[in-house]
């Protein structure tokens, strides 16, 4: 039988001065140690000046990749221009930062994307912070509405789907793998999971880096609200990206309404998609909105022997012009919590 061909992406740009060169080598190693053999490792390199493409070249040497070296319009564009070259039936992309958590992982996935005639599988990432604290981020697919519903590395995609879609785009920053991901499943792409870790994500990187206000507000109130408006206008015209961010972004403490869950339930009915689990997205919506509920459900509970009223998990929101402010959260043993424009904790008081 032969085995199809694979085509990894990896893309980088002055590896060396950002202090990252054992990181790309310990992607090298990764994609080199794969038990599935028939695999080109494609590096498309940014026109770096600062000695990484002499490391690329070593490693060329060496039969373990193929690199390219021009000067791109963004990490999105460098990736289209690798699947653009690339030689393989099925495609991933392996983040430089990062590493496949096993070395069956593409083996695994080519035996299920062909054993399911699917047009894409996917599994689960192992998310490590700069501490080396790590946490498993499982795939949930009916989630893709209001969150990514899984990773961008961990996708082993036909080629020729990448081209069907138009490639990426360059005009959603870094939110384009997320955007991408949504036009997959509305699309009625098969796509088939992969109940593994399919690779070791390394935070802290291009895509998402929220250290400063100044990060965190430009994701928020730039990168994610123009990738919801062009998701949510397809179903909702009440919306802009303002009133977007103000009641329509669940990270940031989005409300939502019922004329909305009406009219995202009401459009994902009507595209009557074949390879889409409806069970599943309806549960999220109704498991999603009671949880809103609850959120603001007053309860009567019992501190020191004395009854008060005290919210139950309440959060209490203040906001001026749209903006998020003060976030005040009372757990259940009555403890508060107060955070600046929602991000910053400055203050914890305890009920007595």
């Amino acid at each position: 039988m032969i085995s199809p061909k694979v085509t990894v992406i990896t893309v980088c740009y002055n590896i060396i001065k950002n202090n990252r060169k054992d990181f790309l080598i310990q992607n090298f190693e990764s994609v080199h140690n794969q038990t599935y053999k028939n695999i080109e490792h494609l590096l498309i390199d940014g026109a770096s000046n600062d000695g990484t493409l002499d490391m690329l070249k070593e490693y060329e040497e060496k039969g373990w990749i193929k690199y390219y070296s021009e000067p791109d319009e963004g990490i999105f564009d460098a990736m289209n221009k690798g699947h653009k070259r690339a030689q393989g039936e099925y495609v991933l992309v392996l983040n430089s930062d990062d590493w496949y958590a096993s070395e069956d992982v593409i083996e695994n996935m080519v035996q299920a994307i062909t054993e399911n005639n699917a047009d894409y599988v996917y599994g689960d990432q192992e998310c490590w912070g700069v501490d080396g604290s790590h946490a498993t981020g499982k795939s949930e697919p009916q989630i893709f509405w209001r969150y990514m519903p899984f990773n961008h590395p961990t996708i082993m995609i036909k080629n020729s789907v990448v081209k069907k879609l138009g490639y990426y785009r360059t005009d959603f920053d870094t939110v384009e793998d997320y955007r991408f991901v949504i036009d997959l499943i509305l699309k009625d792409f098969k796509g088939v999971y992969v109940d593994k870790t399919i690779v070791n994500f390394r935070l802290g990187g291009a895509s998402y880096d929220q250290k400063t206000l100044t990060s965190f507000y430009d994701f928020h109130y730039r990168r994610l609200a123009k990738l919801y408006m062009w998701f949510y206008s397809k179903f909702d015209e009440r919306l802009d990206e303002e009133r977007i961010i103000q009641n329509y972004m669940w990270d940031i403490g989005g409300k939502f309404d019922e004329v909305f869950f009406i009219k995202l339930m009401r459009y994902m009915i009507s595209l009557k998609l074949k390879n889409f689990n409806y069970e599943q997205f309806f549960q999220d919506v109704t498991n999603f909105k009671n949880s809103l509920i609850n959120d603001t459900r007053h309860e009567e509970v019992k501190i020191d022997e004395n009854k008060v009223q005290i919210p139950k998990c309440f959060t209490q929101r203040y906001k001026f012009l749209g903006i998020p402010i003060l976030k005040i959260k009372t757990d259940k043993k009555g403890r508060k919590y107060f955070k600046i424009f929602n991000c910053i904790p400055f203050l914890s008081i305890k009920i007595k």
